[in-house]
């Protein structure tokens, strides 16, 4: 490092090639609590939009805050949709919160892979969060009592 003079050239990776390479990171805060009842896929409300390349795929990710359900032995999930397209399970989605001790709080813990966003580079897509409760509880989406929820889009180049 002694014998180095001069400017370093900066870093360019444009013309990096091959798959893997991070395009684009957009994220949203919720400070808000959500509470449903439903046994059917419910909007949080809380989403994030990005506009990805052709053939690029979308990581997202839910996390922080706090899911809960009020009732012991019932049950929350929670799920990401692109769109009308519910990207977990049909029934379980992509988190199962629940069966233990009721009002207990656990910080949501979503990641997934979206392999087929169909994205263009000019059209904006949108991710949202969904839940629902099973059983006869009342479920949260981010609790009160615990801050914020993100949720993070991470482009991933084809």
């Amino acid at each position: 490092a002694s014998k180095l003079t001069g400017a370093l050239p900066a870093i360019d990776g444009s013309a990096l090639t091959g798959g893997g390479k991070v395009l684009q990171v957009v994220s949203s805060n919720l400070t808000t609590s959500v509470t449903t009842s439903s046994p059917s896929w419910t909007a949080t409300g809380h989403s994030a939009s990005i506009t990805p390349q052709t053939g690029s795929k979308v990581l997202f990710i839910i996390a922080g805050g706090g899911a809960a359900q009020n009732s012991t032995s019932d049950f929350c999930h929670t799920t990401m949709y692109r769109g009308a397209t519910n990207l977990g399970h049909t029934n379980y989605g992509l988190e199962t919160h629940g069966g233990g001790d009721p009002n207990e709080i656990a910080p949501h813990s979503v990641f997934g892979l979206d392999d087929s966003p169909g994205g263009n580079g000019s059209t904006s897509i949108t991710y949202q969060a969904y839940f629902l409760a099973r059983g006869t509880t009342t479920a949260y989406y981010n609790h009160s009592s615990h801050g914020h929820v993100k949720i993070t889009l991470i482009e991933i180049g084809a």
